[in-house]
């Protein structure tokens, strides 16, 4: 089995179209012939007559080779032919190629093609390779080298394939090759080539050459007589073809024959034989009745399901050789596909068609249309001039000498009025007679804006006034609402004599039981470019125009009513209901829209818009508030640039619904721009590192197929349906890893959605750090670390903790020493001292001492109080030092610097910068505190012989350094061991405090050196 993959033609430019325009085949000849039966004699037609569009797939679209010799559909709607380089595939839009290798890996021709009762389709070639292809995939079936390629499979009513073959003396039969046992079945030696054969149920084996039947016997092959009813023998045939039922039928030069039961009987009879000589090859039947002939020296016939034989005119075809039409098909949507030498032709069915050919016509534009009461057309041209045509469709006359006509009326049970910008006439086959205006203006004066007829009376209106007709006389019609001229704006009735009238004075007033009725309170007037009004057949009443193009009356006011395209400006030039309730608009520069009867506007299939690609002449509208015709068959008429178009809304409803949803397929998926394979499950899987994931879509059918919309979603990636329009792609990129689902529905040109749609399981592979257990190993490690760092803080803050209490605790008990200090030093230095000038002073008191003691005493008392203010001065500069506060910061660490030289053996180098006022008071006090702590512990502890102290600003910082040469410590062991005294720990929580830093680098033998680092910006933010 091998998955076919494919490539693009490398063509791709716009195709030339001819448009063309729908029917069913039996109303479309018997309005342009009024025949109902049989015609006298075959004829030529252009597609479009028949209700077709006529398109041409070539080369420059994208098809592998102009050469297309076999057609077939697979149930999946697919289009499919044998190309040069394998296979070809179309659906609707795009041309694909499948190349199928031959064992040497080359690219192999493929010569024929057959799609059996099951949907495969079976290929082959000259070269022995026989295959089929089925849900994407080829599987070779060659089972001999021995032999050459088949000259064509058939497959017989029970199933089983038969090839199609010779041997090597040069003797053909008929292999089978389904099923466990080989049969083989001779053919006869004079039967000619065998490409074209089929056995019937009952074994009978009927063989085709060069336009003769022939049925396989013992040893010849006995030509087959085909007769017809009239006993007339049929001569000519064309290859065997299935019907519409599903029976094998051929046609001759006098009919359509069907094989029942081993015998070959006349299904349809042609009123004309076929001409003599058209090389017959190919036929196809569709489901409405009809069988395309496919000819090499004729073209295109059609035997149509109401008798006729039509040759069908295809522009551009070539007769290279003798070789016309090598296929004919006709697809699940009754379209109908010809493979010539010249491309592929597609013929189309159009909702629309062109109708009323004639020579006036063609020379001016139609801007009016009118039905009479006989079922003639009336047609009225821009230059104004008055058409008349049969029911039939044929042309019957022009009315001349009529000044400049403006309008043609009529209805189904009065006469046809004429009518200028200033005159009106009533015409009769046999009489033409002006009607008599009694508005009291000359005909210079009066000007006329539109007419209405309503069983036998015709309204017009103007801008000051309403008519009405009265035995040949146009009589003023006054509202019984108001006395007042309120003049006329716009005017409409239905053909249920339901008549509304916009007046700017009254708003909107309808005309019920012959009378007027107003509403109780005058509406605003739609602001709108008015072209026109309807009245619906419910009812509703419509103004049209542009600016905005569209607005309903709902009871008591006007709402716009959405179009669903934005694209351009859209001027409505007319309006006309169906039978089913639809609205049908007529616009200037994009065709004809359908507005359903439930009306919500702007909803997916509540708008229908419909141009040349349906059936339109053109897509410009003509006709001012008149371009659009509802005949009384319910048939809606419309005038364009190019001519008059008709459509049966009826017949197309029932068309659309037999189209039924179209179906969706995921073709292909490319990453990173290539071709990405697909599992056996058909999911997709995109390895990691990759950017660009594009999914390629499509649905059929064939009808019109580039109108065709899409949704797309990928789940994991977009939240909802994504409109794509008619866009056949989807492009993801950098997708997140894990599987999804991507899911595409689509709908028809005809609003029909396939909600299911099509699905495809999309499996991202994640790169290494994508990975799931990488990200459970990430995940543990970070929460590992986070556990760690987390325990590391804790004792972190239970060290810190520990600290702060040790420190309170010793800070509560240096406090109480303190006090004790204290308390001992006023008791026993300045109590004493005091408590001695109290007791010389009471001695004294006592008994007074001599005059020559008395300056004795007094130096007593004196000395003792100097001694008590010596104390207090001690006890003061303890507390706080004075020259902190005399001096400055600056001076009291020199002062400090200075008692430690002077009292004790150490040396003191000193270097200090003036850094007075650049601390806060708090933080001088505590920076003081701080030195003074580290001195003090230098002179107690370090026996240093020298000390260093330095103090400067550095980068918004003020830097002190305190250094000796003194046996040091090892600050960690002293931590560890929780030996740490009151004197570092205070100093540690004074840095803190200021937002400073302590460092204490000291060692053994060493020394110590103490940095202490505080910012100055606290200064700034005190003051």
């Amino acid at each position: 089995m091998t998955s076919l993959t494919h490539y693009d033609h490398p063509l791709k430019r716009p195709a030339r179209v001819v448009h063309g325009w729908l029917l069913s085949l039996g109303l479309a000849w018997g309005a342009l012939s009024g025949v109902g039966g049989q015609a006298s004699s075959s004829r030529t037609v252009a597609p479009d007559e028949l209700g077709y569009s006529v398109r041409l797939w070539t080369v420059e679209d994208g098809v592998p080779a102009n050469f297309i010799d076999f057609l077939a559909q697979t149930p999946d709607g697919y289009l499919w032919w044998p190309t040069a380089w394998g296979v070809g595939r179309f659906d609707g839009v795009r041309f694909q190629s499948f190349p199928i290798p031959d064992a040497d890996g080359r690219t192999q021709q493929m010569d024929g093609l057959f799609r059996d009762s099951r949907g495969r389709l079976w290929v082959w070639n000259s070269r022995r390779t026989i295959g089929t292809i089925e849900a994407g995939n080829y599987v070779s079936r060659d089972e001999s080298s021995s032999r050459p390629g088949p000259y064509g499979i058939d497959e017989s009513p029970d199933g089983r394939i038969w090839l199609s073959q010779q041997d090597p003396d040069g003797r053909r039969f008929l292999e089978c090759i389904e099923g466990g046992n080989l049969e083989r079945r001779a053919v006869p030696p004079n039967s000619g080539f065998t490409t074209k054969s089929h056995l019937d149920a009952d074994g009978t084996l009927w063989l085709w050459d060069s336009g003769r039947l022939y049925r396989a016997e013992a040893n010849a092959a006995v030509p087959v007589a085909l007769s017809l009813p009239r006993g007339q023998p049929d001569s000519l045939a064309s290859m065997f073809f299935r019907l519409a039922h599903g029976e094998v039928g051929v046609v001759g030069r006098g009919g359509i024959h069907e094989l029942v039961q081993g015998r070959w009987q006349s299904r349809r009879s042609f009123p004309v034989p076929l001409p003599d000589r058209i090389n017959m090859q190919r036929a196809a039947a569709d489901q409405l009745g009809n069988v395309w002939i496919g000819t090499r020296a004729s073209g295109l016939w059609v035997a149509t399901g109401d008798g006729q034989t039509l040759e069908v005119t295809l522009p551009g075809l070539t007769y290279p050789d003798g070789f016309g039409i090598g296929a004919v098909l006709t697809d699940q949507e009754n379209d109908v596909w010809i493979g010539t030498r010249s491309g592929l032709y597609q013929l189309q069915r159009a909702p629309f068609r062109r109708v009323l050919p004639s020579e006036p016509l063609a020379r001016s534009e139609p801007v009016d249309l009118a039905e009479d009461c006989g079922g003639g057309l009336w047609v009225l041209t821009e230059s104004g001039q008055a058409l008349r045509y049969a029911a039939n469709g044929a042309y019957r006359e022009s009315v001349d000498g009529l000044p400049e006509l403006s309008f043609i009326e009529a209805d189904s049970s009065g006469p046809v009025w004429l009518a200028s910008r200033h005159q009106v006439w009533r015409w009769t086959p046999d009489d033409l007679v002006p009607l008599e205006i009694l508005d009291g203006n000359e005909a210079g004066q009066r000007y006329f804006v539109g007419m209405k007829a309503v069983g036998g009376i015709l309204w017009a209106y103007s801008g000051s006034g309403l008519l009405r007709s009265v035995n040949d006389q146009l009589v003023p019609q006054a509202f019984a609402v108001s006395s007042e001229d309120p003049g006329l704006v716009l005017f409409h009735a239905n053909a249920q004599g339901e008549a509304a009238a916009l007046v700017p004075a009254l708003g909107l007033v309808r005309y019920q039981q012959d009378r007027w009725e107003a509403p109780p309170a005058i509406p605003t007037m739609p602001v709108q470019d008015f072209i026109g009004m309807r009245v619906d057949t419910q009812a509703r009443t419509w103004t049209f125009g542009s600016n905005p193009p569209l607005m309903r009356h709902e009871r008591t006011h006007w709402e716009e009513v959405s179009l669903g395209t934005s694209e351009m400006p859209i001027s409505v030039l007319a309006l006309e209901s169906d039978d089913q309730g639809n609205l049908w608009g007529l616009t200037a520069e994009h065709g004809v829209f359908r507005l359903a009867p439930g009306r919500q506007e702007a909803t997916e299939g509540a708008i229908q818009w419909l141009g040349v690609a349906n059936g339109l002449p053109s897509n410009a509208g003509r006709g001012w508030g008149k371009g659009m015709l509802k005949s009384r068959d319910g048939r809606i008429w419309v005038a364009t640039a190019r001519g008059v178009a008709v459509i049966d809304p009826a017949q197309w409803e029932t068309e659309r619904q037999a189209l039924g949803i179209p179906q969706v397929h995921v073709e292909e998926v490319h990453l990173d721009d290539l071709a990405l394979p697909r599992e056996t499950d058909g999911s997709v899987v995109v390895p990691p590192g990759r950017n660009r994931l594009e999914i390629r879509f499509t649905a059929l059918g064939l009808n019109n197929a580039r109108a065709n919309r899409f949704k797309y979603q990928l789940s994991g990636v977009d939240a909802d349906l994504q409109d794509a329009g008619t866009t056949r792609v989807a492009v993801y990129h950098r997708m997140p890893p894990g599987r999804h689902r991507f899911r595409v529905i689509a709908a028809n040109c005809f609003g029909v959605w396939n909600h299911e749609g099509a699905t495809l399981a999309v499996t991202v592979l994640p790169a290494w750090w994508q990975r799931v257990s990488v990200h459970v190993a990430g995940w543990c490690l970070l929460i590992g670390t986070a556990a760690l760092f987390y325990r590391w803080r804790l004792r972190q803050f239970e060290r810190r903790r520990a600290q702060q209490e040790r420190f309170s605790r010793q800070l509560i008990r240096s406090q109480e020493d303190e006090r004790q200090r204290i308390a001992g030093d006023l008791h026993d230095g300045l109590g004493q001292d005091l408590l001695a000038a109290k007791n010389l002073a009471l001695l004294a008191a006592m008994r007074p001492p001599a005059v020559e003691e008395t300056a004795g005493r007094f130096r007593e008392i004196s000395d003792a109080i100097g001694s008590a203010v010596e104390v207090m001065r001690g006890i003061s500069r303890a507390l706080r030092p004075v020259e902190l506060d005399s001096l400055g910061l600056t001076r009291a660490i020199e002062a400090a610097l200075h008692r430690v030289e002077s009292g004790s053996a150490i040396r003191v180098i000193s270097s200090l910068a003036d850094i007075d006022g650049r601390l806060p008071p708090e933080d001088e006090i505590s920076l003081y505190r701080l030195i003074q702590e580290a001195l003090s512990n230098a002179m107690k502890h370090s026996g240093a012989r020298v000390l260093r102290c330095a103090v400067n600003i550095q980068n918004d910082c003020m830097r002190v350094e305190i250094a000796d040469n003194g046996h040091g410590f090892d600050p960690a062991q002293v931590r560890a061991r929780g030996r740490i005294g009151l004197g570092l720990l205070g100093m540690e929580e004074r840095a803190r405090l200021m937002r400073g830093e302590l460092v204490i680098d000291s060692g053994k033998g060493q020394g110590t050196r103490l940095i202490i680092t505080v910012p100055t910006s606290r200064r700034q933010q005190h003051e």
